[in-house]
């Protein structure tokens, strides 16, 4: 259990637009662009209606911590259902003992984390210039040629969180994104 929460301190450590989401409310939140050519990645509750268009796509990395999918006009990136699953069960209000103060903070922060972790960055295809699979690393690249540092982060073992992707599944992704750039224009 210790690894888990590890796994999802190393997680919010990585993505500071999750403080964006302990607002409380359902909006969305723009994260800062650092004044580039691109629009701002929408952070939002994740759409659990969703299903898969014509040419979208879901990957998952192989231990099912992060999806990616290609929806549409949209790339989201979002924790996985393992995760998900994780905090769902860590986060559980109904396990709180007692009524008191303490016990209502411990609630308070339960319901805000599950909340904050229900959420995807969402990234405007037309602001991606390129996806590529090389290296064993899945790369993004804005449309002004700087890269993106969607999945930095390193994980417990030593690797990005951008190369914990089977390649078939990186591939498949790269081949959707291209044939979705190429058909958009």
């Amino acid at each position: 259990m210790l690894v888990v929460r590890l796994r999802i301190l190393a997680l919010l450590i990585a993505a500071p637009s999750l403080l964006a989401a302990c607002k409380g409310d359902s909006k969305n939140y723009n994260v800062n662009p650092q004044g580039r050519d691109r629009s701002s990645p929408t952070f939002a509750s994740r759409d659990s209606a969703r299903q898969l268009g014509p040419g979208d796509v879901l990957i998952m990395n192989t231990d099912s911590t992060l999806e990616l999918g290609l929806y549409g006009d949209s790339i989201a990136a979002g924790l996985g259902e393992k995760v998900l699953r994780e905090i769902r069960t860590s986060t559980d209000t109904s396990t709180v003992k007692g009524d008191g103060f303490g016990a209502s903070i411990e609630k308070l922060v339960k319901r805000s984390v599950a909340k904050a972790m229900n959420h995807e960055l969402t990234y405007a295809v037309a602001d991606i210039k390129d996806v590529r699979y090389e290296g064993g690393k899945l790369e993004f690249i804005w449309k002004d040629g700087t890269k993106m540092h969607l999945f930095e982060s390193t994980r417990s073992n030593d690797k990005k969180m951008s190369e914990t992707f089977r390649p078939e599944d990186a591939e498949r992704f790269v081949s959707a994104f291209r044939a979705r750039k190429a058909s958009r224009g």
